[in-house]
């Protein structure tokens, strides 16, 4: 009904793909999903994913369906999630929509595991995506420290000296912010001190291994202090996220 009163309705179409999973029509929506715009594939891919894992009889179909008849706001849905998707721990598409019920629950801790699990996905997940939830989760924390977020907008006007004073307590306090760590190793960086922002770099990539820029500016730094191998592991994981040829031929 929604799609024939607004046929371009994206929650609409979201939802008919996860009516056919329901109804066990896994077939159906890998036939769908090829006529989909490429923006709508990376955004449901995982769909994709869970209807071919049912295709090939490596992810029962009660298991999926259990789950997904419940709300996404409501608390036992976060529950069943979990349990298939630590049942089934390589499957990506199930570890996403474990992080975003996760999210969705405001349960960050919970959304941490699901995101840990997501780096052993097989098939890879779109690091893109995955990016994405880094990024909602980021946000989310600071929705719950207005403090953190105001005073990582004060800093960004700051010189680095008084960047690193203003941040400093805050980071050794949220030592698993990427944002944080981040903006401290940037500071240090900037003043001349590689050694010490590559150990704020650090801790900023592996906070959120999907961050672009932490991984080039953790190269950087570690070029500067002439660790060239920990440079060139830095810079081949920017390599591996960026989609475009930005290196060129």
């Amino acid at each position: 009904r929604v799609l024939r009163e607004k046929p371009g309705s994206l929650g609409g179409l979201k939802g008919l793909m996860e009516a056919w999973l329901l109804q066990g029509k896994s077939h159906v929506v890998i036939e769908h999903f090829d006529s989909l715009a490429r923006v709508q594939q990376e955004r449901w891919h995982e769909l994709l994913l869970i209807a071919l894992a049912m295709q090939v009889g490596h992810l029962k179909a009660e298991g999926y369906l259990s789950w997904l008849r419940l709300p996404a706001q409501v608390p036992e849905r976060l529950v069943e999630i979990r349990e298939v998707a630590e049942k089934y721990p390589k499957c990506g598409a199930l570890a996403i929509q474990w992080v975003e019920s996760a999210l969705l629950a405001f349960e960050i801790e919970e959304a941490n595991h699901g995101l840990r699990q997501l780096r052993d996905a097989e098939p890879r997940v779109s690091p893109k995506l995955v990016a994405h939830l880094y990024a909602q989760r980021d946000a989310l924390l600071l929705r719950e420290r207005v403090d953190v977020a105001e005073v990582l907008q004060r800093a960004a006007s700051l010189k680095p000296a008084e960047r690193l004073k203003l941040l400093l307590p805050y980071a050794r306090e949220m030592m698993s912010f990427a944002p944080l760590q981040k903006d401290v190793g940037t500071a240090y960086f900037e003043m001349g001190e590689p050694e010490v922002a590559m150990r704020y770099l650090n801790r900023a990539a592996n906070a959120n291994p999907y961050w672009l820029t932490a991984w080039v500016e953790l190269g950087l730094a570690s070029m500067a202090a002439m660790r060239l191998t920990r440079a060139r592991e830095s810079f081949l994981r920017a390599m591996s996220l960026n989609d475009s040829n930005w290196i060129g031929d």
